[in-house]
């Protein structure tokens, strides 16, 4: 059972990968670079980076490490040693990030936005989820100036197992969202 579920994940990771590739040869430069750093400013919290709104901001993700073109994004763009932002990184209070709608599926085009799920614990206090938000804000923010409309949305780890969604209004899909999304 162990060797099925070993290629299983395999597989997993190598289909992850193709859509990755694949969204990433549709955007132009820029996109790609904000894409591949959306990670990156989510997991540090420092004030020489995008997304930085206070000190007290929940950052960190689960076992993320950064990529050779991620380095080598935050040495080019804001002149940062992950090293040193390492020393930073007090916990990881994100749990995971999933591309949604159109990124990485086959309605991507060069015209698609980023929508992010957040995933994170449904005992995250509401002032810390307040200070994510904004940290999300700001990196929506950020992009913007470039031209690329990235959109976060925050979701609690056992809502999204349980495909559990907010009613339906002009931002949502409702009971269907996890579905569609």
């Amino acid at each position: 059972m162990q060797a099925y579920t070993k290629k299983l994940i395999q597989r997993l990771d190598t289909l992850n990968s193709l859509r990755i590739e694949r969204a990433l040869s549709l955007m132009d430069k820029t996109s790609q670079q904000i894409f591949q750093l959306i990670p990156t400013l989510l997991h540090f919290n420092h004030p020489q980076l995008p997304g930085f709104c206070d000190k007290a901001a929940p950052c960190g993700i689960v076992q993320f490490q950064l990529s050779d073109v991620q380095h080598q994004l935050m040495l080019d763009l804001f002149s940062c040693d992950s090293a040193s932002l390492n020393s930073n990184l007090v916990s990881e209070n994100i749990l995971a990030l999933y591309t949604m709608g159109s990124t990485s599926s086959v309605g991507q085009s060069s015209s698609s936005d980023l929508d992010i799920w957040v995933c994170i614990s449904p005992n995250m206090l509401l002032a810390d989820r307040t200070l994510l938000s904004n940290k999300c804000l700001t990196i929506t923010e950020w992009a913007k100036d470039f031209g690329v409309e990235a959109n976060f949305f925050l979701m609690d780890e056992s809502r999204f197992r349980s495909n559990q969604s907010e009613e339906m209004t002009g931002d949502n899909c409702g009971p269907s969202q996890h579905l569609l999304l």
